[in-house]
């Protein structure tokens, strides 16, 4: 739905939505794309990763990247304020564990490899994560729904910059 809104209402900047396969063995699919990208890397200005945004039960979205990349937290503290759920920051080095550091825990880890500024939308973990019980009907659609305006609302305004 966000590839067919920004399809309808383009910005200035190009937008390229991926999905990529093969996170859980390696990032696979992220580090090919990387490796052998279509576009130029040096013309990706920013990677925004959304992965686990479909449940929460405390209503808790994170966005990671920020710490990293401290020029984009202003505008996202802005949305965060206007969001429907709560919007927080964190899980990247150097402040939690490093078994908390989510910084290279997805597709987004890659893109900072090579330099690109990420946003990683996910929440924590829930009791069915990589468990055969994480089936499409536990998703939120309320909190889903949210999430993604969320993430839409960020990417008007880094699209616009």
């Amino acid at each position: 739905e966000l590839a067919r809104y920004f399809q309808a209402n383009p910005t200035p900047y190009s937008l390229l939505f991926a999905a990529w396969d093969a996170e859980e063995v390696g990032l696979r699919g992220a580090n090919h794309f990387v490796d052998e990208p279509t576009v130029p890397l040096e013309h990706i200005v920013l990677n925004i990763n959304m992965d686990m945004i479909g449940r929460n039960a405390k209503e808790q979205i994170y966005i990671c990247g920020a710490g990293h990349y401290p020029e984009l937290r202003a505008p996202l503290d802005s949305i965060a304020k206007d969001a429907p759920i709560q919007v927080r920051f964190g899980h990247e080095s150097p402040t939690p564990t490093r078994s908390d550091d989510w910084t290279y825990a997805s597709d987004h880890g890659e893109f900072h490899k090579k330099n690109i500024p990420f946003l990683y939308f996910g929440v924590e973990d829930h009791e069915d994560y990589h468990q055969p019980t994480d089936d499409a009907d536990r998703i939120m659609p309320v909190f889903y729904t949210a999430v993604s305006e969320v993430i839409r609302k960020a990417i008007l305004h880094f699209a616009k910059l």
